[in-house]
């Protein structure tokens, strides 16, 4: 898997930053952790040229480096693989998420941090309030930008509103102030984290398994700690973390004047934004937070989801609830989390993990994000539908009446209802009380197999898709236990599993008969690990990612004397002036193949969310050791 997202990335670091850095990134990303002198070496280029890449690479974040807390050792440099493809791929659907939610400014304020991987709150102010709208995309080239049209009218901008903007972010958390370990590697990080522990309490050494396991707990919480250090920065500013979402009144209104020290939260939750006065300092450095991203496009996807589940109007109520579980979480996943005890009351056996329920939440809050104009009677009444919730022609009820409180409310709980009956289990309520919790492990896992059968089905027919079904819900079965279950031939299943055999979607293993072990004797035992399919289908993303960017370099390739002339600044804006009718052809061909390819990569990048930043993905072991065993089988 890493050999086809190395090939991509290299791609699309070449497309958005330039092929000065492409040679120094490709050789980190083929042979891993390099010092500068062996980086020279590998490249064949000078140091000074080396270095000057490396700068640059370093400061987006790209590259991470280490040099020891004494900073007397040579420092060793390796990719950012994370932060390399989110900032090269999927740069563009991040901007336009925030742009949606919080407005333009905050969005040109997430692009200009995201653009420059480091950026200080003066530069930001800077920039913005002098070139307002000449912000380019992440990058030039990049697969999946969305640049700013040259052609939209200037809008200045106060350094008041450009601070509220970054508080904005800082609140959300989706900005956070930069320190020193974000550019260290996990490794490096985790080793002085567990030397400074060894050095503070156990200097005569970890003799017994009670101390090892004690200093790794105190590891985990020391990493933990620096983590959490710069949220605890935006506290002590007095910017609320972890904040539901909502447009706020002066985005909408450009001319409005932001004289107050502080503007109260639109939806009405604890926390206030902190601006002018210079309360942030000038020099401050921040960054993207890319977990807390990734927290919100797991909202977008599981409301699609449940979008074309159980309707429309269900599914923004959903989506109302899943921005406030983003006010209360952090990130999809963490990889250092505290181990917490079993709770005895927790259930035994359910369809979701007790421990990964999402914190709680309640109609009230639904409502404080949900839109006033959605008619919440949709979905909810026996009026004549398509058979989807929401796709209705009924008349609203509500006759201009303005709905109370109380009466939304009320309308919320039984969407939630809906929801908490569906099969798929959108939420769960809790008992003998108000508040309901989202099942996000399972959902997310069950969203992951609906994308591997989605894939199977497109390329290979729905008879594969109901076969890899059945070997997961039923453990090791051969081809004609698979035939009984689908009701089919078992030359059929033969025909079907053949294929998604040879993808790696499922695995065989012979199973002798007799002590002879001949070959028609032996019957062939099929397994499906939801892990490895999972990892199987990552890979294929990445590949596919990366053909369609050799693709577009290409195209481009083909067109390169007109997109060179038409990229002129006197010609830019006069076409129809400077350019022949061929040309003119040929650019909007190009821009049309542009656009096509770069839909391709923005849904394959959707699904690479899905398949890896909602949930951790861990190591595929043996088919067979996480299968239900050869019960099924009659050997």
């Amino acid at each position: 898997m890493k050999q086809h997202l190395a090939e991509l990335l290299a791609y699309a670091v070449g497309n958005a930053l330039g092929g000065h850095y492409t040679p120094v990134f490709s050789a980190l990303t083929e042979f891993g952790r390099l010092t500068l002198r062996n980086l020279s070496q590998r490249t064949g280029q000078p140091l000074e040229v080396v270095a000057q890449a490396l700068c640059s690479l370093v400061e987006q974040n790209l590259v991470l480096y280490f040099a020891g807390s004494d900073r007397n050792s040579d420092a060793s440099y390796e990719v950012n693989w994370q932060n390399s493809y989110n900032l090269t791929i999927r740069a563009g659907t991040l901007r336009k998420l925030i742009t949606e939610r919080h407005g333009k400014l905050v969005g040109d304020v997430f692009g200009e941090v995201l653009v420059t991987g480091l950026a200080r709150v003066g530069d930001i102010i800077e920039r913005l309030r002098q070139e307002p709208n000449k912000h380019d995309s992440p990058r030039k080239g990049s697969v999946n930008g969305d640049a700013v049209s040259e052609e939209a009218p200037a809008e200045q901008h106060s350094d008041d509103k450009i601070e509220v903007a970054i508080y904005t972010l800082l609140g959300s958390g989706i900005l956070l102030p930069c320190q020193t370990r974000h550019f260290w590697p996990e490794y490096d990080l985790h080793q002085e984290a567990e030397m400074t522990v060894k050095i503070s309490s156990f200097p005569s050494g970890c003799n017994t398994k009670k101390d090892r396991d004690l200093c790794a707990e105190k590891t985990g919480e020391l990493l933990r700690k620096w983590r959490d250090q710069p949220f605890n920065f935006v506290k002590g500013a007095e910017v609320t973390v972890d904040r539901s979402d909502r447009k706020r009144e002066w985005i909408e209104d450009e001319e409005e004047s932001v004289s107050s020290k502080r503007q109260k939260n639109a939806n009405g939750v604890n926390g206030t934004y902190g601006h002018s006065n210079n309360l942030l300092p000038v020099g401050l450095e921040i960054s993207v937070n890319y977990e807390k991203c990734n927290v919100m496009l797991r909202t977008v996807q599981l409301s699609r989801w449940a979008a074309r589940q159980v309707g429309n109007t269900t599914s923004r109520v959903y989506e109302a609830a899943l921005k406030v579980i983003e006010g209360k979480i952090l990130r999809c996943h963490d990889p250092i989390a505290e181990k917490k005890p079993v709770d005895p009351k927790a259930p035994k056996e359910h369809f979701w993990h007790y421990e990964d329920l999402s914190p709680p939440l309640t109609a009230k809050e639904v409502s404080a994000l949900l839109d006033k104009a959605i008619d919440l009677d949709q979905g909810l009444r026996g009026e004549e539908t398509n058979g989807i919730n929401g796709h209705s022609e009924a008349v609203a009820t509500t006759n201009g009446h303005v709905m109370s409180l109380p009466e939304r409310v009320t309308k919320i709980e039984q969407h939630l209802t809906v929801l908490c009956t569906d099969t798929r289990d959108f939420v769960v309520k809790e008992e003998g009380s108000e508040r309901w919790r989202i099942p996000l492990y399972s959902l997310v896992q069950k969203l992951i197999q609906a994308e591997v059968e989605n894939t199977i089905t497109a390329r290979f027919g729905k008879l594969s898709a109901a076969s890899a079904r059945i070997l997961n819900a039923n453990g090791v079965l051969d081809v004609k236990q698979i035939a009984q279950l689908a009701i089919v031939k078992p030359d059929q299943v033969q025909m079907a599993v053949t294929p998604i055999l040879k993808a790696g979607y499922i695995s065989a293993q012979e199973l002798p008969r007799d002590n002879n072990r001949t070959v028609e004797r032996s019957i062939w035992a099929y397994s499906y690990n939801a892990i490895h399919a999972r990892q199987r289908l990552l890979d294929y993303s990445y590949k596919t990612m990366a053909r369609l960017l050799q693709r577009l370099e290409h195209e481009r390739g083909r067109r390169r004397t007109v997109l060179e002339k038409a990229a002129r600044t006197d010609v830019a804006s006069n076409e129809m002036k400077y350019l022949r009718p061929a040309e003119r052809e040929a650019l909007r061909r190009c821009r049309e193949i542009e656009e096509f390819l770069d839909r391709y990569v923005i849904r394959i990048d959707e699904l690479v969310a899905t398949l890896r930043d909602f949930t951790p993905m861990i190591p595929a072991q043996n088919d067979f050791d996480q299968v239900r065993g050869h019960k099924h089988l009659n050997v």
